[in-house]
């Protein structure tokens, strides 16, 4: 790295990831992970060498080939997973918004106040008729 001199620190700190990881993992990881973690591009490793490293090659547990990814069906890169979820999310979101809308318009119908046709016709049911006046008896003479 080219400015590697210009970068690096100034002052001498205490390995702090040492106190807080070296009782974590193995002794094989902490030292793959300590050489990784080099300040000088030129001390660490390359990917090659991680990857032959006694943490990959000889600790528990030892590496297996995926079997069940054979039988995999259909496509599972994380475009279309992403694309998919986000479409899924859509059309629920859409039937959320669907059902609160029909919510509110059954809530909007029931408070609404009546309608000129709607109070006539429940003034209408509501006339009394009076029974027709009495027919005077004729006297009989």
């Amino acid at each position: 790295m080219q400015w590697f001199e210009l970068l690096r620190p100034t002052a001498r700190r205490p390995n702090v990831f040492a106190d807080k990881y070296r009782e974590r993992v193995t002794p094989a990881a902490y030292e793959l992970l300590e050489a990784m973690f080099q300040y000088d591009p030129a001390k660490r490793p390359t990917a090659g060498d991680v990857l032959e490293h006694p943490y990959f090659t000889v600790e528990e547990p030892a590496p297996q080939q995926a079997i069940e990814l054979q039988t995999l069906e259909g496509d599972w890169h994380e475009f279309e997973s992403k694309a998919l979820r986000k479409e899924n999310e859509k059309r629920d979101k859409e039937a959320r918004r669907a059902v609160q809308k029909e919510a509110a318009s059954r809530e909007k119908e029931r408070k609404r106040p009546p309608s000129d046709a709607e109070t006539m016709e429940r003034d209408a049911k509501r006339v009394q008729t009076m029974p027709p006046p009495p027919v005077p008896e004729k006297e009989a003479a």
